[in-house]
């Protein structure tokens, strides 16, 4: 069965702010940027299904963000950068 909803332009794969400090300061960096994003917590029960794909993919760390046709684990100030920029690019559309 294929989702009719869209998916989000920037998507995030968190643990709480308090036990990650890379996925609070992505976090703060895009909505600082005004980049509207989805966080998903890994740490809840009622998305164990989304950590059981990261884990079979090999996506230990946290945060795992897709965004923009990119995707990158933890902290990345590179990517990070160069999605507020897609984002603006977009927004000036």
């Amino acid at each position: 069965m294929t989702s009719t909803t869209p998916q989000p332009d920037v998507l995030m794969y968190t643990k709480p702010d308090e036990m990650c400090f890379g996925c609070r300061k992505t976090k703060e960096q895009f909505t600082k940027a005004g980049i509207p994003f989805t966080a998903i917590d890994v740490t809840l029960a009622e998305n164990a299904h989304h950590k059981a794909q990261l884990v079979a993919d090999g996506n230990l760390m946290m945060p795992f963000v897709q965004a923009y046709g990119e995707e990158w684990l933890g902290l990345n100030p590179k990517m990070i950068a160069a999605t507020i920029k897609t984002h603006q690019e977009r927004q000036a559309a």
